[in-house]
């Protein structure tokens, strides 16, 4: 990326957080500026995907000479658009940040799915990760921020609340089970050979390790929601926030759920 191109980029992220910081002067507009800046990181985190994903398939129609060059260029665009989208997550908490605005509290169906959308990203790409040190380790002071304005997650009488989850719009099936992930460690860029779902089951696993049976059951949308769960709750927690760990026992279809509802409780039960 030119230095002009990163300039301009620059710009623009200090554009839209300073818009956040100053929404104050027309509260009205508050919901407006946050659904487009969540559907912004949504759209962001599908095309992460995408572009993973498609990288994989010309990558399998190269000549072995030219892997090398091709896996560094590939790489290299990946991790851009993945510190891009953690950037954006600057604006959302300074708009989170304004006192008279709650979101968390009466919210819409259409932003409580833009906000689960946005936390599954965050797992995925593992902005919430405490196992993850490196260069992200600046997004947790945000990313709790966030978490204190979060509305609760899963609704009572959401019918659909076991297939969103499993079948996530966000989480693009092809990128859990086949893009190799990038792990940092201290300036050295490391690539682990897991794959994305293989590295996510097995953080959950740390965290409830008596439930290793279910887990390895479990779908990717359904790992990533218990980490988001597990992450996100955590966060709250720290902040000395009520609990709100309730709510995601109070929808049937999940409570239905064997392997997955076992695990939430084991889940709960680490967080509280």
């Amino acid at each position: 990326m030119s230095l002009a191109t990163c300039a301009d980029r620059q710009q623009v992220l200090a554009a839209q957080t300073r818009l956040a910081r100053e929404l104050d002067l027309r509260p009205d507009l508050y919901d407006v500026y946050l659904v487009e800046l969540l559907t912004l990181f949504s759209d962001k985190g599908v095309a992460i995907q995408n572009v993973a994903t498609s990288d994989q398939h010309v990558k399998a129609g190269l000549a072995a000479h030219y892997l090398p060059v091709f896996k560094f260029n590939a790489l290299a665009q990946t991790e851009e658009m993945i510190e891009q989208l953690a950037s954006l997550l600057l604006p959302i908490e300074a708009l989170l940040t304004h006192a008279d605005y709650s979101p968390h509290i009466g919210t819409s169906q259409d932003l409580i799915v833009l906000f689960r959308n946005m936390w599954f990203l965050c797992v995925l790409f593992h902005f919430t990760a405490v196992e993850e040190k490196g260069p992200m380790a600046w997004l947790m002071p945000a990313l709790a921020k966030i978490a204190t304005k979060t509305p609760n997650l899963v609704l009572e009488d959401a019918h659909d609340a076991a297939s969103d989850i499993e079948y996530s719009t966000v989480i693009r099936h092809e990128y859990a089970h086949s893009v190799s992930v990038t792990c940092f460690r201290k300036d050295t860029c490391l690539k682990s050979l897991l794959q994305v779902f293989s590295k996510h089951r097995s953080f959950l696993t740390r965290h409830i390790s008596l439930r290793a049976s279910e887990i390895r059951s479990l779908s990717p949308g359904q790992v990533i929601f218990l980490l988001m769960m597990h992450d996100m709750e955590s966060m709250r927690s720290a902040a000395g926030l009520p609990s709100s760990l309730v709510s995601y026992f109070t929808n049937s279809n999940l409570n239905r759920q064997s392997s997955l509802i076992a695990c939430m409780e084991s889940v709960a039960d680490k967080v509280m």
